[in-house]
């Protein structure tokens, strides 16, 4: 029934889907309306996945939603059946449901999010436009026949969501654990939602003709250019989106292999330095000690200082208990100092002894350049806190950070700040394959205007006993 209003508001204006006609509730149809809450979710997910990245569905207070909306059509519709009257008050009663999960699942730009579901919409409407075909060509209406036009409306477009439900929920799962986001650039956006909004007109354009034209073929020839051209529009959008990830990916790596290799390459200067140093200093208390025994004090004090002025190299201090974080913190050291942002280590991380040099390497660089700019976002008050702890089976590792707005909701929030939020935030996705790699578990926490990334590792994956 949703996807009949949609689809009479925005494009047709006619019964093409639905039960219509006074139909009195019965079972059957209550489970038809149980479609529409997959439907309202589907809508959710695609807004959250393709439009918006200032959103995190708190499916709790959702759920609750989804059930008043729910028991409110199936009384509406014991009440007064099925008929047009109870058709478009379903409709608004659904947009009102949107538009309320929309606005308090949003943690900024509500409004913007609001408006951003007509197109999320037109996106799921083409996808039941897909679907239609695809099961005309298949042949399936026939199910009819055998259960009847009502359950075979559940079961078929029933079927029809819970397949695109399973769909969105891999693509968000793929995306969380690569880091890969599938925001579309606003260039993408506005060529997807103008498609949208054209494809079912010209789909009902080549039934018109169908009905009109009575060529053999012409209505398989019009069905496969239609869902060619769709296949084509997503092939294309995908190829970007993987060309960017691993162009984004790639750069990342070079700047975090750069990172590396300048730290060295100045902690191989500083050691030459200081072993020049180291190899005069024989000589240099031996000047000291003529100046002294020839009475030449101020010689030697001036002498003396000159020396102390020498920048003193190889001095650099452990501060985490891990050589590796302490490359990573000391070549990040200029825009620690330059943003004014208090780095503090509380316990010691050389539980991480075992643990591949690369892996801490990506684990750290990458949640020490989210807390970086996050605290760069902050006035005041900025400040990166690793805090390690431990039991006898577990040791944990929790990085704090103050950030700037305060998060609605416990979540895992992967939202960049950087401009080009659809082309950065890949760092998130590596960690995701550390923490995967020895067994960890990894959370992200917003309470209180501090953001807390949270890492529990068992012992035995390190070797630790």
């Amino acid at each position: 029934m949703i996807k009949k209003s949609f689809i009479a508001l925005l494009f047709y204006c006619n019964d093409s889907k639905g039960l219509i006609g006074g139909k009195k509730m019965n079972i059957i149809t209550a489970l038809f309306q149980l479609e529409n809450i997959l439907a309202v979710v589907d809508i959710l997910l695609i807004l959250k996945l393709f439009f918006s990245l200032h959103m995190i569905i708190g499916w709790k207070v959702t759920g609750i939603f989804l059930l008043v909306y729910y028991l409110m059509d199936v009384f509406m519709i014991w009440c007064w059946g099925e008929n047009a009257f109870t058709e478009w008050v379903h409709f608004g009663m659904t947009c009102v449901t949107l538009a309320g999960i929309t606005l308090y699942n949003s943690c900024s730009n509500g409004w913007k999010n609001l408006l951003l579901t007509i197109p999320a919409t037109l996106v799921y409407v083409e996808f039941d436009v897909c679907v239609e075909l695809l099961m005309e060509v298949a042949e399936l209406t026939k199910i009819y026949e055998k259960v009847g036009e009502e359950a075979g409306r559940v079961l078929l477009y029933g079927t029809e969501d819970i397949i695109l439900l399973a769909i969105l929920c891999y693509l968000a799962y793929k995306g969380k654990k690569k880091e890969q986001h599938m925001q579309l650039t606003m260039g993408e956006g506005i060529f997807l939602t103008v498609f949208c909004l054209f494809s079912p007109i010209i789909t009902e354009t080549l039934k018109y003709l169908e009905q009109k034209i009575e060529v053999n073929g012409f209505s398989v020839c019009w069905v496969v250019f239609v869902l060619a051209v769709n296949g084509a529009v997503i092939y294309g959008i995908f190829f970007r989106k993987c060309a960017k990830y691993y162009q984004q990916l790639a750069e990342q790596q070079q700047r975090q292999f750069g990172e590396t290799y300048n730290y060295f390459q100045e902690y191989k200067n500083v050691n030459e330095e200081t072993a020049r140093f180291r190899h005069d200093w024989k000589n240099h208390m031996l000047v000291l000690q003529s100046m002294f025994q020839s009475g030449e004090y101020e010689a030697a004090v001036s002498y003396f200082s000159k020396l102390s002025e020498r920048k003193e190299v190889g001095s650099r201090k452990v501060i985490t208990g891990n050589e590796m974080v302490d490359i990573v913190l000391a070549a990040k050291e200029d825009v620690l100092q330059r943003e004014g942002i208090l780095v503090e280590c509380q316990g010691n991380l050389s539980i991480l002894g075992n643990m591949d040099s690369v892996d801490v390497c990506v684990l750290f660089s990458n949640l020490i350049d989210n807390a970086v700019e996050s605290c760069i976002q902050c006035e005041g008050n900025r400040y990166l806190r690793i805090i390690v702890t431990e039991n006898p089976n577990y040791f944990m590792i929790c990085m704090e950070n103050f950030m700037a707005e305060e998060c609605k909701e416990k979540s895992t929030l992967y939202v960049t700040t950087k401009e080009d939020k659809g082309n950065h935030g890949l760092g998130l996705g590596n960690v995701w394959k550390v923490i995967e790699k020895y067994h960890g578990r990894i959370e992200l926490e917003g309470k209180n205007y501090c953001f807390t990334v949270s890492m529990v590792f068992p012992k035995e994956s390190m070797g630790v006993h």
